[in-house]
């Protein structure tokens, strides 16, 4: 399944600094957590759980080489996690390539920051 890195809220509530653990852990890219962005938190099920997520995003510069080893190798932390990385071009109709509510609900709060970001210039 197509999906963005996601992880556990740890004890220190610190919801940032583990959202750049996850990602170090799931795609193998290093990240100092003031790199990662707000895009806001959401329910998936309202009602139906208090699972709230919180949804982060950066801009970095990453080499075609460092691209290269981080797709050929199996990521994630212990035997229950074989994750694979696949690297693709940003693309706003992913909307209609996933069930990962994450990745749909990170997908529209990006392109609205874009567009509100676009109406102020």
């Amino acid at each position: 399944m197509l999906e963005v890195p996601a992880g556990m809220i740890d004890e220190s509530g610190d919801f940032v600094g583990v959202a750049a653990k996850e990602i170090e852990e799931e795609t193998g890219l290093k990240l100092k957590k003031e790199q990662l962005q707000p895009l806001g938190s959401y329910y998936p099920s309202c009602g139906g759980s208090d699972e709230e997520i919180f949804l982060f995003y950066c801009h970095i510069k990453v080499s075609e080489e460092e691209l290269h080893v981080i797709e050929q190798k199996i990521h994630g932390e212990g035997t229950h996690e074989r994750i694979k990385v696949k690297l693709v071009d940003y693309d706003p109709t992913f909307f209609f390539n996933t069930k990962d509510s994450k990745l749909i609900c990170a997908l529209y709060a990006y392109e609205n920051l874009v567009k509100s970001k676009k109406s102020n210039l």
